[in-house]
């Protein structure tokens, strides 16, 4: 929470339509949700057209030594991440809710766009630049394209992104802009990123100097997971590695004590200095049990839900987010025929 959506444009540049995306990656975890999908919530609301909240099932399929890596299939952890979503407060009347595979256009319209993308751009990626050889494929190189058509297929004009992505952003700008040229049209609109001004960056609670991730090597006990009941959520917290030093401060020396604030702050959509000071007297277990509360007063009624789409209302989640991607496909549709006249296929 507490994130100010800071505008790179004129006033003058209305939010017609926000889109978003996020990789199947099963339950998310609390960074997830706090650096996210809390934000989506309130960003639902934003807008003309309904925005779209994306699960990009296709953008996981980026290599083959990720795959190896990955435990169970992106189907059942789409589904999950899509329960998960619907569970924090995405609403299908006020948003649409797909996935990426199961619209057609994502890849068309990045196929067409393929044409005016010059390598070079590609390459200047600083994600793939970062990227080990093993990790190098051509579905790798040319995502930012697929990236690119996924915010263009919808028409999106504003979309928010981390700072880790704001590259991929100016990338999809410069092809919608190519795109218009070389066809001579004005079809496509370049999107504006909507960059968080102070966005919560959640630490792994026995590593703080490492984010929060689904990855680490050492399983599960850094991070909280959307459906952790609360003994686990209380345990976990109370593990958290901190320091010796006595109260509680916002102090970069710190980085436990720092990466607890920062999840209560987000928490409670306040600065974190404004934690750390109203409990600044605070030993360390005592803060940790505020914030444990915390914890299992929002994520608890979220959890229960995630339990129930996914069991006994199964039926009831794949109904929501198929009606929404029909949704979605009629906007497709809609691109796609536009882009079908102009390049004249």
């Amino acid at each position: 929470g507490g994130a100010v959506w800071r505008r790179h444009l004129p006033a003058m540049s209305k939010i017609t339509r926000i889109l978003s995306g996020i990789q199947p990656s099963g339950i998310p975890h609390l960074g997830n949700y706090l650096g996210a999908i809390k934000h989506w919530t309130r960003l639902q609301y934003e807008g003309e057209l309904k925005p779209i909240f994306c699960v990009v099932d296709l953008h996981a399929l980026t290599s083959q030594a990720e795959a190896k890596q990955r435990q169970g299939s992106i189907r059942e952890q789409s589904w999950e991440m899509a329960a998960a979503l619907i569970a924090a407060g995405i609403n299908p009347d006020r948003a649409i809710l797909c996935r990426q595979s199961r619209v057609v256009g994502h890849t068309e319209l990045a196929w067409y766009f393929q044409r005016t993308v010059k390598n070079g751009w590609l390459e200047r990626m600083t994600q793939f630049k970062q990227k080990g050889d093993e990790l190098k494929s051509t579905a790798l190189f040319t995502y930012p394209v697929l990236q690119a058509a996924d915010i263009m297929l919808y028409q999106a004009s504003h979309v928010p992104v981390g700072e880790d992505q704001a590259q991929h952003l100016e990338l999809t700008r410069h092809i919608a802009a190519a795109f218009n040229e070389f066809h001579n049209t004005h079809l496509f609109v370049p999107p504006t990123a909507m960059i968080p001004e102070k966005s919560a960056r959640i630490r792994n609670l026995r590593k703080p100097t490492q984010k929060m991730s689904k990855s680490d090597k050492d399983g599960a006990a850094g991070r909280i997971d959307l459906t952790d009941d609360e003994k686990t959520i209380r345990k976990k917290v109370n593990r958290a590695v901190t320091d010796t030093e006595i109260g509680i401060a916002y102090d970069e020396e710190r980085a436990g004590v720092r990466n607890l604030i920062d999840i209560a702050a987000a928490l409670e959509d306040r600065p974190p200095t404004a934690v750390a000071d109203d409990h600044a007297n605070d030993s360390n277990s005592e803060f940790k049990r505020y914030l444990a509360d915390l914890i299992v007063t929002e994520l608890l009624p979220i959890s229960e839900r995630v339990t129930q789409l996914l069991s006994t209302e199964r039926n009831e989640l794949e109904r929501i987010v198929t009606e929404s991607e029909r949704e979605a496909q009629a906007i497709a549709n809609d691109t796609l025929k536009q882009v079908h006249d102009i390049i004249q296929i």
